[in-house]
């Protein structure tokens, strides 16, 4: 089941964890609300949310780690499995901040690549996100097209700027470029209230719980890595 956190949410671990219990939900997934396409705005934008936020999983965790009703927490998983992993360079890249690995298709064949969100919207300096159309076009055509080239230059010059940056690079890889669009207007950024709310704020709850618990023994949020 997947969950969309508003500020109204965050007051309410417990009854969000008996929600799922009474239900027999096993795996439990949490999406902070976006900045994304036509929702310009967030309910987490306030900076005093981070806390409520992470006061809010502390608890949902020790609730998960008390009881044997739900077996996984998907941010828990990504954040713990981030830190057993190798360094990005030597496993599978964000697939968002790479070409064509992910390729997004209209009902008419217009294509569209990187973030899925991309296609279908308009932004003032792209226009459409639209690179060609599968009737008509390769991959291989769009690939040297000027839009093409511009955009995929803008995207890793994001990346790049992450890595000089975050402390938490090694687990996103560069960010969502969809992300950053919508929430800076460009795709060169770096941090954005996605990142902090889904990757950061996990990454250091995860860091709290193997300090605390010296390997994730005795206390430790019962999840699945």
């Amino acid at each position: 089941m997947i969950s969309v956190l508003t500020r109204e949410s965050l007051f309410f671990p417990d009854e969000f964890y008996r929600f799922y219990v009474d239900y027999g939900v096993r795996h439990v997934c949490f999406n902070a609300e976006q900045i994304e396409g036509v929702n310009k705005h967030s309910s987490l934008e306030d900076r005093r949310c981070e806390e409520l936020f992470s006061q809010f999983f502390q608890r949902f965790l020790e609730l998960v780690s008390a009881g044997r009703s739900i077996n996984s927490v998907r941010e828990f998983d990504h954040a713990f499995a981030a830190l057993l992993r190798p360094p990005m360079s030597e496993r599978a890249a964000n697939l968002q901040v790479e070409p064509y690995v992910i390729l997004s298709v209209s009902t008419n064949g217009d294509f569209s690549t990187y973030s899925p969100e991309l296609l279908g919207m308009k932004d003032r300096r792209w226009g459409d996100f639209v690179l060609g159309n599968v009737f008509v076009d390769s991959l291989e055509q769009t690939s040297h097209s000027p839009k093409f080239k511009s955009l995929h230059q803008e995207i890793k010059d994001g990346v790049a700027r992450c890595r000089s940056v975050c402390e938490f690079f090694e687990a996103c890889g560069g960010g969502t470029p969809a992300n950053k669009l919508y929430e800076t207007g460009r795709f060169d950024s770096a941090e954005t209230l996605y990142c902090r709310y889904s990757v950061k704020q996990f990454m250091q709850l995860a860091l709290e719980a193997v300090e605390r618990s010296c390997g994730l023994s005795g206390g430790a949020p019962r999840v699945s890595v």
